[in-house]
């Protein structure tokens, strides 16, 4: 059992447990890197996501995660975020096997700090998710190539595509916490708060991400099947 250290601990921002064999359960997809404890295949490596994992989960026991904050990875693991494969690989494989039992041990020391300015972008992300990557880059005073060549190294996505996965865990967290107040999701008044062109473009967005029809999002039934958070918020709520 992986024990991170505790200067690691600080970067992972959530924990999350997987039970049993079996299809892996609906979900968005998530723009962040997981440290996974395999079982009986040890610790892997998996890049962040565009479009929800579709396949079987591994038998022999829990499927333990991490979830890493953006930053973590080129601090940490001395990896690009972007140079993870999204399919996962074991840590030795990625790190050297030194270095991995290292980690494993909880003894693992980081060698820079994450970049900072990255972690600035990611914010005003969060805070403005209307503006386009031209225009986080200018407030970043970085060119747009600049932008994107450093945000993948510390999130694992480009700019774009980080932006269009959390506007959908937005937006469908909205539609949750409209369902847990009793009342139907507006999608058109959901669609146009978080970024969306209008109610279609938010569904469609939403197939192409999590991998099945829309109608499962209009009725309900994937916001109930996801409503179970991690033991704490995704990384894209944190940072």
């Amino acid at each position: 059992m992986i024990t991170p250290s505790p200067g690691l601990r600080e970067h992972v921002a959530a924990r999350w447990v997987r039970h049993g064999a079996g299809p892996l359960p609906p979900s968005l997809p998530e723009p962040a890197v997981d440290l996974l404890v395999m079982p009986g295949r040890g610790l892997w490596l998996a890049g962040a996501e565009q479009v929800a994992r579709q396949g079987e989960l591994p038998p022999g026991g829990k499927l333990i995660g991490f979830r890493l904050r953006p930053g973590a990875c080129s601090a940490w693991l001395w990896l690009a975020a972007d140079e993870i494969p999204l399919g996962g690989a074991p840590i030795e494989d990625l790190m050297g096997t030194r270095d991995a039992r290292a980690l494993e041990a909880g003894r693992l020391e980081p060698r820079r700090e994450p970049d900072a300015l990255m972690l600035r972008v990611v914010r005003a992300m969060a805070a403005r998710p209307e503006l386009t990557v031209a225009e986080h880059a200018e407030l970043a005073c970085l060119s747009e190539r600049q932008l994107r060549r450093r945000f993948g190294q510390a999130v694992g996505l480009g700019p774009k595509a980080y932006l269009r996965v959390t506007r959908l865990h937005r937006a469908v967290e909205s539609a949750r916490e409209s369902l847990k107040l009793g009342k139907p999701p507006r999608w058109a008044d959901i669609a146009a708060r978080h970024g969306f062109y209008d109610q279609p473009h938010l569904l469609a967005e939403f197939r192409r991400a999590a991998g099945c029809l829309p109608d499962a999002l209009a009725d309900g039934r994937f916001l109930q099947a996801t409503a179970a958070p991690p033991s704490s918020r995704s990384a894209h709520e944190q940072h």
